[in-house]
């Protein structure tokens, strides 16, 4: 197992390029949000929408306040304690499960809005969105088996 501090120190790079990300997401999916609320069609679809572009944007917001708070902790020029360590790389994951949360929102939600303009662009929307989410999820097992072997 990797030295706790030197995790945390690589991990603080990443988490302040997650901030960046968070907050690009989060007003992306707001502005999804604030879209919704002035468009006509099926009251069903656009609550579900609604719904899944303001869980995206609430998580990226949490995502990137999370970020705020331990980012400084993170960064290898603070010494802390191996508890507080463990407790950082803790919160740290709950910052990427916050980010994967916002994402697979606004996925689901880009794969839909499709859908309130007509069927045939719902149908080109989502086709384009599960492609671009296959490919993502495939480029990073690549990735990943890479970094273990």
């Amino acid at each position: 197992m990797p030295d706790i501090h030197n995790l945390i120190a690589f991990r603080g790079e990443a988490l302040s390029q997650f901030l960046l990300v968070g907050t690009i997401f989060g007003a992306f999916a707001m502005s999804g949000v604030i879209a919704l609320l002035s468009l006509q069609g099926s009251p069903r679809l656009r609550s579900f929408l609604f719904v899944s572009m303001a869980i995206a944007s609430l998580a990226f917001i949490f995502a990137t306040l999370l970020s705020v708070l331990i980012l400084p902790f993170m960064t290898g020029h603070v010494g802390v304690s191996d508890t507080f360590a463990h407790s950082l790389n803790r919160m740290y994951g709950v910052v990427v499960i916050s980010l994967v949360l916002g994402t697979t929102m606004l996925v689901i939600g880009t794969g839909g809005v499709g859908y309130i303009v007509s069927r045939r662009v719902g149908h080109i929307t989502l086709a384009a969105t599960v492609l671009f989410a296959v490919a993502f999820v495939i480029l990073a097992l690549v990735l990943r088996a890479a970094a273990k072997s």
